[in-house]
Order: C-alpha cells, then structure tokens, then sequence
C-alpha cells in the first residue's frame, strides 16, 4: 500500500513536472542557441554530413530532430555559401523563418523531445534515491526534482545540459548498481550511457574523470571493481590496475556508442569538436556577475550562483543532511564513490574553468544536490510524535516550491528569495540565468495590451522578433541575424522602448554603457524579466538618445 501511493504521488509530480516544461516551451520564444542547434539536427538527418554546430556532438540534436526529420514538407535546403562556411547560424536563421512549417511549430516539436528526457532525469532522481534510502526519499528527491523551475525551463528549451545530466547520472547509478552486485548487464548499461554522454556534450569527459576517480577510491577503501567475471584482486595496487582494465572495457562501449551517433565514418568530428571547446575561451568571452563584467570570470561563480538559483528547500534540506552526516541512513564506500566524487569532480573543474554562462553548466552535478537533500529524510526519528514533527517539517520545507507556479512563463529568471530576488536578479545574473533571448512572445503579448504600436528594440537573441508579431525600430544589440523590414516610430503616438536585460547590463555590446541611462528608469513593465519595457513619450532627452542609437542600427 505505501509503495502504491509512493507511485501515485511520483506519477502527480512528473506530471505535474511536464505540464509545468510544457507551458514553458509554450511560452518562451526561440532562445539563442536553439536555432542553430534544431538546424544542425536536421542537417544530419538529411545529409549524413556533421559540418554544421560542430562545438557540440551530435546526439541530443539528432534526437531534437526527430519529429522534423519525419514530416516531409519540413524542407532543408541551406544556402551553398553558408553551407560551405559552415554558417549554422544563417542557415538556422532561414530553416526556421523561410519554411514551409511555422517555425514555432518546429521548436515546439522540438523541445517536448526535451522535456521527455527531462521527466527521464527526474524519474531517475527519484528512483536512485529510493535505492539508497527507501520510499520517503524517493517521493522527497522526486518532489524537489519535479518543483525545481530551473530543470523545468532546461528541460522545455533546445539545450544540451540537461541530456548530459540525464546520461552522466544514468552512468553514476549504474556503475553504483555494479559495485553492489557485480552483473554485467549493469556494467555494459554504464558504457551505453557513457557514450550516449560523451555523444551529448564534451563536458563529458569530466564525467568520465569524476568515475574514475571514484572507482580509484572505492577499489582503495577494499571495494572490488573490476571487468566483469574477473577474479578479486588480493592488493590495493592490483584492484586498482583492476579499475583501470574496467575503464579501458567501458571506454571501448562507449566509443563504440559515439561512433553510431556520428554515422560510423564520421567519428573524428568528436576529436575535432572537443579541440574546438578546448579554445574556446581564446574568442573573448564575456561574464556578468555582481555588475562586473569580466573576460576572465571568478572562482566563485557557480556558488553564487547556486546560492541565488537553487529552491529553498533544496539548499535548506542538503545543508541539514550534510551537516548530519553521522546520522541517519550513512553513506557507505559506494555511495562516496559513484555519487559524491564524481559529482565534485564535475564541480570543481567546471568552477575552474571559469566559463561562467550560467546555472546550466552545473546542472550535470545538481542532481547529486537533490539526492543529498533526500537523504534529510532519513534523520527523521522512525517513530512516535518525533516522526510526526519531522515529516511534517520537511512538507514544509518543500511545499513552499508549488507557489512558485504563480510565475509561470518566467522560469528561467528564478531568483530563490534568499541570494536574490526576481526584482533585482539583473543587478547579480546574466546570460541564461535570467535573459536568453527567450521574452519575445511576452513582448508581444504585454505590446498587443497596448494597442501594438511600433516601438525602439535592443533585442539580446538570433530570433525574428517581427516573426512575433513585433513591429519595431532596431536599436543596436548583441546575436542579430536577419535585417528586418523598415519601420517608423509614430511621433505623435507613444514611445516605447524595449531592451533586453543582457543589453541593459552591456555584457555584450563593445560599448558597456550603452544603455546605462535606460537603468535610472523605472521600467513600465519587465514582462519576463528578460525584456524592460519604458514609456519615454514626452522625455525630450530619451528622444535626443534614441535618434542617433537608430540612425546606427
């Protein structure tokens, strides 16, 4: 009977999980990266040829695909010069916007491939953490997994962080599962999801460095680990060389995985993509943290952000059960190895790298967050009022999590009330932790309120905002393709100006300041806190600014 309704409550959740995603995939407009990455998936699907998008490896765009590639009047037919150079962001310009098929329609399709290895990732959070600590866990990390609005937005959109999480945690849990029982079936599954990691993201190879590292320790602290069927090592050295055939086993599953996604004959893009990533930051990157701007980033980004982004009770029910570490339900050698070291590992090399674009990056190690928050409820006393008391405190702690659907549409710009608000995440945040070109369709809806007229736009993003419905004037901004249509600013109507937070911030505009004036405003609206909306009609010196900002566009 517990378990039925241990199901129940699992099967609410990831429903809920999913309505959630899908109402966010509904609502958020095409983002910067989602173009080029629908594109490139479509590209491999009609023309066997990987050129296109080749900084990521290709599997979660092939699977984005999917619904395309089977439709026949989606039509893939690239301009040869943009082709030839490689162009995805020209090309995934005209593919969305010059089809046969509304380009929504296509990112909608899209994206709800997404959100099924989204309720996957979930699912998985909640099942790991029943496997170690019974039911009360698997319904606690469950909850915290499907209320978290910032799984639900990476799960709606066309991003590769959240299928590495799903892959990279898959592999933790069956190389856990292996080290428990020894079955083979567990150890070639972790070299089927290990590929299919590697084949989603090249961050990656961290994960295969967090598992090794890990198997090192549990084979030092007398744990077997080993190819499967072979004999127990009798020395520490001899376990670990153990380890080490296992790696050379599961690297071999692996390749063999990647080669499949990339056709067979074309398994050396993988190489060519990494040595792409390797370099990336000689392409002057820029960062946004506390109102500074740097090219070089902070060793301490990802620990604010996760201090502003992650739930309350997540943060709140980690802390207690890693503060009580001696209590409860311990964790064992295994659990050190295959949940804990990876997980840090990923962490700390990610922090280290210092490519500081937001809470995404961190999402392949989150879900060890959850699981760890999950354990709290096994320091709960297992009977009598002291039981009652300390359920009753974590539904508290977690129930707080459902009030956030009173912010639908504007996941993305979580803010968890205690390193920030939503008020004044811009001024903490940038880049996908509040503003990914993703408020065009809440522009156009806060617009149409206002009888639609034409307006001045600084658009972060690689959308159409007239695709929209959004007649404007461009003012310059960061991630613009197409040249719209002309139009005029009625003199003797409103004046309206909208710019993105990211340009609002100046990350990346070769002019920082540029709209700094604009920020001693208050804003008429912040629609999804992506997109300031300011009523300048009748301020002569906004008028005097904005002349020349069009006259450049």
């Amino acid at each position: 009977m517990q378990n039925r309704l241990a199901i129940s409550v699992c099967a609410a959740l990831l429903a809920f999980f999913v309505a959630r995603a899908n109402h966010f995939a509904q609502t958020a407009s095409q983002t910067f990266d989602e173009g080029a990455h629908l594109a490139a998936g479509v590209s491999y699907w009609h023309t066997g040829d990987f050129r296109l998008n080749q900084e990521h490896p290709p599997l979660l765009k092939l699977l984005w695909a999917i619904p395309e590639a089977l439709r026949s009047d989606v039509r893939f037919e690239p301009d040869a010069n943009a082709w030839e150079h490689r162009d995805h962001w020209r090309i995934a310009d005209a593919f969305l916007y010059e089809n046969a098929v509304d380009h929504f329609e296509l990112l909608l399709s899209a994206r709800r491939v997404n959100i099924a290895l989204g309720a996957l990732l979930v699912a998985l959070i909640g099942w790991w953490a029943y496997r170690l600590w019974g039911v009360g866990a698997g319904v606690l990390a469950c909850a915290l997994a499907a209320l978290d609005p910032n799984l639900a937005a990476f799960a709606a959109l066309l991003s590769m962080d959240l299928g590495l999480a799903l892959f990279a945690t898959a592999t933790a849990y069956a190389l856990w599962e292996y080290a428990g029982n020894g079955s083979r079936r567990w150890f070639y599954f972790a070299g089927l999801t290990l590929g299919l990691a590697l084949a989603s993201k090249f961050p990656a190879v961290l994960t295969v460095s967090g598992l090794g590292a890990g198997a090192i320790v549990f084979a030092l602290a007398g744990g077997r680990f080993g190819v499967p069927g072979a004999p127990a090592a009798p020395t520490s050295v001899n376990r670990v060389r153990t380890v080490f055939a296992a790696f050379v086993r599961l690297g071999l599953v692996a390749a063999a995985v990647v080669a499949i996604c990339y056709g067979g004959i074309h398994m050396l893009d993988w190489a060519a993509g990494l040595k792409q990533q390797m370099i990336r930051k000689e392409h002057d990157p820029r960062y946004f943290l506390d109102g500074e701007i740097s090219s070089a980033g902070w060793w301490h980004y990802f620990l604010e952000v996760m201090w502003i982004k992650t739930p309350p009770a997540t943060l709140l029910l980690a802390t207690v059960s890693i503060a009580g570490f001696a209590l409860g339900r311990r964790l064992a050698r295994r659990e050190v190895a295959f949940l804990v070291i990876p997980a840090a590992v990923y962490a700390i090399a990610i922090a280290a790298s210092r490519i500081d674009i937001g809470w995404r990056v961190l999402l392949p190690a989150y879900p060890v967050l959850i699981l760890l928050a999950a354990r709290s409820i096994t320091l709960v006393s297992p009977e009598g009022l002291a039981r009652t008391l300390g359920l009753a405190a974590i539904v508290a702690t977690v129930m707080p999590g459902v009030i956030e659907v009173r912010h639908l549409g504007k996941e993305i710009s979580y803010a968890n009330g205690l390193g920030a608000h939503r008020d004044n995440l811009h001024e903490r945040l940038g880049d996908s932790n509040i503003d990914w070109g993703q408020g065009l369709k809440t522009l156009k809806m806060e617009l149409a309120a206002r009888g639609d007229p034409v307006i001045y736009l600084s658009y972060a993003g690689t959308a159409r905002p007239e695709a929209y419905g959004i007649r404007h004037v461009r003012l310059p901004g960061w991630g613009r393709i197409h040249t719209p249509s002309a139009e005029q600013i009625d003199p003797s109507g409103p004046i309206i100006v909208a710019v993105s937070v990211s340009n609002l911030q100046g990350t990346y505009l070769q002019n920082v300041a540029l709209y700094h004036w604009l920020r001693e405003r208050e804003p008429v609206s912040r629609t999804d806190d992506s997109i300031w909306l300011f009523d300048v009609t009748g301020d002569a010196e906004v008028r005097q600014l904005l002349l020349p900002l069009a006259a450049t566009r």
